[in-house]
């Protein structure tokens, strides 16, 4: 079993963010069909967009054997000899971790390769996604809405405005996916955001004819927090959608907002 975790551990140190990816939707394709690995754990690990998201950086890779003594201590050499006319030599290499060095080593290039260009990549997506948010915040704040009269454009992939009570933000969010306003709803305690939810839901009908059209209800519950959305095709990046975008985000944050804020008056009033 030691041994079995060395080698483990040799293997997914060289894996990259896309080769996780990957293995995960093999899993997926097996035994979840339908569902994305990119949309999952983008979801486990709290990320609008699978392109921020960081997986096995760099020597991250730890062993932690756990029992009530250990019989062996393993050391793993590589021994090889050479001949040079009547004179033997034997070279003595300890290798660490237990793959073949050369293959380690090429690995690990390859996957410092791939998080240098994710760092570039990000480098270019931040002063987009700045100047993206800083039409939507112009756009919303030509409207009645005073949500975003206080926040600034972000190099994130949302920019939050709050709904007046705590733990609940009226966000807006925006990939290479997709664009949305949404109620996130996040007060730190699963139990109490489900709560939440639930007295929504129970007026999903009310709620969406008020709308004006469909809503997404997401009570997520492999994550802490829920989520009801307006949600629409997109991409952030792509320019020349920016104008459908932001009319679409800016109408259904004002309509959403008209809705949900009198609704979530009573709602503060039990809360803690």
């Amino acid at each position: 079993m030691t041994w079995q975790a060395l080698k483990y551990a040799s293997y997914c140190s060289t894996l990259s963010k896309d080769d996780i990816r990957q293995i995960f939707q093999e899993y997926l394709d097996r035994f979840g069909p339908g569902q994305s690995a990119a949309e999952t754990l983008s979801a486990f690990f709290d990320e609008e967009d699978y392109d921020d998201l960081t997986l096995n950086k760099g020597f991250s890779q730890r062993i932690i054997l756990v029992a009530a003594n250990f019989r062996v201590r393993v050391q793993c050499f590589r021994a090889t000899p050479y001949a040079m006319g009547e004179e033997l030599f034997l070279n003595i290499e300890q290798i660490i971790p237990t793959k073949d060095t050369e293959d380690f080593t090429i690995g690990l290039a390859d996957k410092a390769k791939v998080e240098v260009e994710g760092i570039e990549n990000e480098a270019r997506r931040h002063p987009i996604r700045r100047q993206f948010w800083t039409e939507v915040i112009k756009a919303i704040n030509a409207t009645q809405s005073q949500l975003f009269q206080n926040i600034s454009p972000s190099k994130e992939s949302w920019i939050s405005a709050a709904s007046g009570v705590r733990g609940l933000g009226l966000n807006f969010a925006a990939t290479k996916d997709y664009c949305r306003a949404e109620l996130y709803i996040d007060r730190g305690d699963k139990a109490e955001n489900e709560a939440v939810f639930d007295r929504l839901l129970a007026q999903k009908d009310q709620i969406e004819a008020a709308f004006g059209g469909s809503l997404g209800w997401e009570r997520l519950d492999a994550k802490r927090a829920c989520r009801i959305k307006a949600e629409h095709e997109g991409n952030i990046y792509d320019r020349e959608t920016w104008p459908e975008m932001i009319k679409f985000m800016v109408d259904a944050m004002v309509r959403l907002e008209g809705v949900l804020k009198p609704r979530l008056q009573p709602i503060k009033g039990m809360l803690a």
